[in-house]
């Protein structure tokens, strides 16, 4: 080690992966010498803001309408039957959810943090007390089916993750637990004219898997080509086709079965004009990029602390998504309402503003630890979806239009955009600006689900 090197060292982690699933096993190993290559210190340049993509919503607000309907999605709680603890995140998460009547919910992996008897057993118990109907393989409610608003449970769909498949001592095995307790982990549906494709890649693969699913979906896209009834696709596997980290740690190994997915849905998208899109967690950095025009999102962590600067997508939450099937794949088709967990939030505006003057508005959410007090700070700024409201006389709306209409309003002091988060005084007068975002604390009643909340008061002179 170098001479100015400071004792004593403190290894935080490390990890020693046999990469062979055969020869994995528990054991011991010894670090008999550590050697630093120290680069020369140097400024790193400012990492770029990151580039929204229209698939997030700036404010949460979804589409709606007579085509229109909302499902919603969660993953990486990581609870175990020794360690319960997030059990009461899943609990307050999927409570909240079903307030909002999704259609149905997809748990996109990693709701354990092992897959032995009695985590799976202990997951079963507690989806299904939170109001998951968990949906047996070939058992779907019918297409067009909408949940009762008043019914106790909504349709949830398990997709396995990697941790699914850890047994003792988090060695990997495979899914034969989660097999004899939820069924195959693989499946299609059709709901509303989307078709969904769930996959699995709990050991980092689909192939390696389950082969026979990768068949499953080609032949599911051959039939929605032709199907009038199937207006678009979604994919769900628990491993992104890419990690948005700089160390692609958490995304599927294989390159060529990446690029066999890619090619599938571009050419899919590209033969019919139908959206198609696939969704992925086990990264836990809330992101989005396109292959061809088809999005690729990674879903935020819902309770395990996430990987990723607050900044740039490493913070907790779930997304609600809502699906227009009056729209092709050119269209806005698909939207997600990116909801992060609060326990306070700090909205940062002027007191006072000059009429016809512009300023950016900012802020932060500090999220908790679980379901008790934590320390993450994360910007009120994409790839988050900010809900902004306020009162009566301001306007909420993005581009040079929406200005013009603010300003025929006689009604109307000012108008904040969403998207660059501009606040634009028109004139004179008083107005509130809100910020809400859903709270995670341990679930007693609905009054445990209230939403956190903050209002700043501006004079417009």
């Amino acid at each position: 080690l170098p001479a100015n090197t400071a004792f004593p060292i403190t290894i935080s982690s490390f990890q020693g992966i046999n990469t062979s699933v055969a020869q994995q096993k528990p054991g011991t190993f010894v670090l008999d010498r550590i050697e630093a290559d120290v680069p020369t210190s140097i400024d790193l340049p400012a990492q770029p803001d990151l580039r929204p993509d229209a698939l997030i919503s700036d404010d949460g607000s979804l589409p709606e309408g007579h085509d229109t309907w909302q499902f919603a999605t969660l993953s990486d709680v990581q609870f175990t039957a020794d360690n319960p603890a997030l059990t009461q995140v899943a609990t307050a998460a999927i409570q909240r959810i079903r307030k909002a009547r999704p259609d149905l919910l997809v748990l996109n992996g990693d709701i354990t943090d092992r897959g032995l008897p009695q985590d799976l057993t202990l997951a079963r118990q507690v989806l299904t007390d939170a109001g998951c109907d968990l949906i047996p393989v070939g058992q779907e409610p019918s297409e067009d089916s909408t949940p009762d608003p008043k019914a106790r449970s909504i349709p949830c769909y398990y997709v396995p993750g990697n941790h699914e498949s850890y047994g003792l001592n988090n060695v990997q095995s495979d899914l034969t637990n989660f097999t004899n307790e939820f069924g195959r982990p693989y499946r299609t549906f059709d709901h509303k004219g989307t078709r969904f494709i769930l996959l699995a890649s709990s050991l980092g693969s689909l192939r390696g898997s389950a082969w026979d699913q990768l068949p499953m979906m080609q032949q599911a896209l051959a039939d929605a080509e032709n199907d009038k009834s199937v207006h678009n696709v979604m994919v769900f596997a628990h491993h992104p086709v890419d990690d948005p980290a700089e160390t692609k740690s958490s995304q599927l190994g294989d390159r060529d079965e990446v690029a066999l997915i890619e090619n599938m849905l571009t050419d899919f998208r590209d033969s019919t004009g139908k959206g198609a899109a696939m969704v992925g967690s086990h990264a836990q950095i809330a992101n989005v990029h396109r292959v061809e025009g088809v999005p690729y999102m990674v879903l935020p962590s819902s309770g395990k602390d996430p990987y990723g600067t607050p900044d740039r997508g490493g913070f907790t939450g779930w997304v609600d998504w809502s699906v227009d099937a009056r729209q092709d794949a050119d269209q806005q088709w698909l939207e997600a309402d990116v909801r992060a967990f609060a326990q306070s939030i700090t909205l940062d505006t002027p007191d006072s503003l000059e009429a016809g003057k512009t300023v950016q508005l900012s802020g932060s959410i500090v999220q908790p630890q679980g379901v008790s007090a934590g320390t993450r700070v994360v910007p009120l700024r994409y790839p988050m979806s900010v809900d902004w409201s306020g009162s009566s006389n301001l306007a909420i709306g993005s581009g040079q239009d929406a200005i013009d209409k603010a300003r025929k309003s006689h009604k109307i002091v000012a108008i904040l955009d969403p998207q660059t988060r501009t606040l634009t005084a028109l004139r004179t007068g008083s107005v509130t600006v809100t910020v809400t975002n859903d709270s995670m604390r341990a679930y007693t009643d609905d009054s445990s689900l209230a939403p956190i909340t903050t209002t700043k008061t501006i004079q417009v002179v």
